[in-house]
């Protein structure tokens, strides 16, 4: 029994000393890896702060647009109030901001004879703003 003994004595020192071993040559091949990774870990945080820059840039772009979107909706909004009001009144509207308009808008539209004819230009008129407010309101939730 006691050859028994000592065959297992001498088999769990030598599994105890490749373990030690395996465990030294591995705690040192990541001292290695470490170095050549170092550089490219670098790299990689240059690449992505440069993307933030990028992406707070974008960010800032797009809320000046959105403030920009907000207050053309704005005027249109006042002046389609101001047109409702003139429509539902006999009073001409007041003068309102200028607001940029396209070709389509009031300054096309053919100039009314008739109390009737003034009545539906500002009913074409007031779709015409409808329609601005709707496509603006569009962009601005895009």
């Amino acid at each position: 029994m006691s050859t028994r003994h000592t065959y297992d004595v001498l088999g769990s020192a030598m599994l105890a000393g490749l373990l030690l071993w395996s465990t030294v040559g591995v705690a040192q091949e990541p001292a290695r890896a470490t170095e050549t990774s170092s550089a490219s870990l670098d790299d990689s945080v240059r690449e992505l702060r440069e993307q933030i820059r990028e992406l707070q840039a974008a960010v800032t772009e797009i809320r000046s647009e959105a403030q920009q979107y907000r207050a053309e909706t704005t005027e249109l909004r006042k002046e389609l109030q101001s047109v409702r009001s003139a429509g539902i009144s006999t009073n001409p509207p007041a003068a309102g901001p200028a607001v940029e308009t396209p070709a389509y808008a009031a300054s096309a539209l053919p100039p009314a004879t008739t109390e009737e004819g003034r009545d539906d230009q500002k009913m074409r008129h007031a779709a015409t703003l409808d329609e601005e407010y709707q496509l603006l309101s569009g962009k601005v939730d895009e």
